[in-house]
């Protein structure tokens, strides 16, 4: 008689796991990869689990907005590191059933759907599946708006795949390096928008063109010549999808990149790709150069692929000039303390120091040979002296302690 009792009290158990009451967003399965669930059901006119607020009144769905009418039975999953590939498989006992995959659901209303299906005969077999964001969480919901109104379905399967890594250049602290080549011989760099990721380093009001979207972005970081021009061109690839970008270039640097744009397009490019076209920037300079596919959806979608990126200038202008012997132009201590010496065989008619965000925080003309440059008022970091001898100009790097 124990037996008897012990095994109608875990069938009990077992069958309050698959048809335990739900009420709201908040009420959802918490699944995993691999999940399946016979036997849920849901007890129709009266019962709790008709909770959906909005099918009647908003469409979330397009055509099939009253699926979830009456009875919902609810799921959340919540993606690992990468981005995911999920898809849910149901065989369903009741007709007039619906199966959605949903970004938001916030107190009673499901929304923002990702992909459904809907069957009005009993012993359909029903699939969605949806490519989502690392770390995201969506709402699966089987509901169903008709009699006998309530649920009768098995969940067959649930899969989770992991996609493609995002970009090693997905955040701003792993920008790619681009190397400035000379103008009319190109050298391009193949970046992807294929699983990237939001950076958070800036929002949509800190670019000034195009359409932000999700912000799902890419990074790169270019030194400007010593002349202080610098061309930037993103393209299309060869078999790529994309084909149209939106790019910013900022003087910032991570994790305070907001406010720092200096210059943003969207189609000067070739099609709808993008050029900035800078001058006037300070020689030695690190810029950062932030690219996304424009309006990017919150996932990966047809329009995202592989693109090239170059940066380049005037032959003459790429590297820094050279003067006549190294004798001409000497400086000392590097590091420096207080004050940096600057000796030269001609006389020095302007300095300049920089910081690196290409702020002028020192400047003199000291019409003579030698000069004294006193940086002792400086934080500690890197700075460029910019030394113009006889009309030739010349930046170094300096690193203050």
């Amino acid at each position: 008689m124990r037996k008897i009792t012990l095994l109608f009290s875990l069938m009990a158990f077992a069958f309050s796991i698959q048809g335990f009451a739900q009420f709201g967003c908040d009420s959802g399965v918490v699944i995993t990869d691999g999940f399946t669930a016979m036997g849920i059901t849901t007890p129709g006119d009266g019962g709790e689990e008709d909770w959906n607020d909005n099918p009647t009144d908003n469409p979330i769905c397009g055509a099939i907005n009253t699926s979830w009418k009456d009875d919902v039975y609810l799921f959340t999953y919540t993606a690992g590191t990468t981005d995911e590939k999920i898809t849910m498989t149901t065989f369903s006992r009741s007709p007039w059933y619906g199966l959605g995959i949903f970004t938001t659901c916030t107190g009673t209303a499901l929304n923002d759907c990702l992909d459904t299906v809907y069957s009005s005969s009993v012993g359909a077999i029903n699939t969605v599946t949806a490519n989502i964001l690392a770390g995201q969480t969506v709402f699966i919901a089987s509901g169903t708006n008709g009699p006998p109104n309530g649920l009768d379905f098995d969940v067959s399967a649930f899969s989770a795949v992991p996609l493609a890594s995002p970009p090693v250049n997905d955040n701003c602290e792993d920008a790619e390096v681009i190397t400035p080549s000379i103008t009319g011989s190109e050298v391009w760099y193949t970046g992807t928008t294929i699983s990237n990721t939001p950076s958070g380093e800036v929002l949509d009001a800190d670019v000034s063109c195009g359409s932000f979207g999700s912000g799902r972005d890419v990074w790169y970081t270019v030194e400007v010549p010593a002349a202080g021009d610098i061309t930037i061109v993103t393209q299309a690839s060869s078999g790529s999808a994309l084909t149209d970008t939106t790019m910013s270039v900022f003087s910032g640097s991570c994790g305070a990149m907001a406010g720092t744009e200096i210059a943003c397009d969207d189609n000067s490019g070739v099609g709808n790709f993008s050029e900035i076209v800078l001058t006037g920037q300070v020689p030695g300079a690190i810029l950062f150069v932030r690219v996304q596919e424009h309006d990017s959806a919150v996932s990966n979608s047809a329009n995202d692929g592989a693109f090239e990126v170059s940066a380049h200038a005037v032959e003459s202008t790429l590297s820094n000039v050279s003067f006549e012997t190294n004798s001409l132009f000497t400086y000392y201590p590097n590091p420096v303390n207080d004050n940096i010496i600057l000796n030269a065989q001609k006389e020095i008619s302007n300095v300049s120091v920089y910081n690196m965000i290409g702020q002028e925080v020192y400047k003199n003309t000291p019409n003579s040979v030698n000069n004294a440059v006193d940086m002792s008022n400086l934080e500690s970091g890197a700075y460029f002296i910019k030394v113009t001898i006889d009309n030739v100009t010349e930046t170094v790097k300096v690193i203050k302690n």
